[in-house]
């Protein structure tokens, strides 16, 4: 069965609000970095992708990624993208899992971060 996207759900931008300023990953540059990488590489709607081949269905706010391609947008040395996700996680900002071949995560609140803003055009 294939999930609607609700209208509020814009596709272009993802909804940043000032109090990240008072959030963890605003005081490393480093972790806002990587924070918004993921924020803006998540899925905005469901899709199935082939994983290990086989199909998976892949949720909004979530991506199949690795810690490795996160480096290479970011610039963020791998080791610490790894420290970003496991402290990110015990923020309880998203969960992930790694192993050796991928990295899932999943945003958690992700729809706090995708409503449309009436406000801007």
């Amino acid at each position: 069965m294939k999930q609607k996207t609700p209208k509020y759900i814009d596709k272009g931008r993802i909804t940043i609000d000032r109090k990240i300023i008072d959030n963890i990953v605003y005081s490393d540059s480093e972790w806002l970095h990587v924070w918004l990488d993921i924020l803006l590489h998540s899925n905005w709607k469901c899709r199935k992708i082939i994983v290990e081949n086989s199909p998976k269905l892949v949720h909004a706010g979530e991506q199949i990624t690795s810690q490795v391609k996160i480096a290479e947008r970011t610039g963020v040395n791998r080791i610490k993208v790894g420290r970003v996700l496991n402290g990110l996680k015990s923020e309880q900002q998203l969960e992930h899992q790694t192993n050796n071949r991928f990295t899932f995560i999943k945003v958690l609140n992700w729809f706090q971060y995708i409503y449309k803003s009436r406000n801007l055009l």
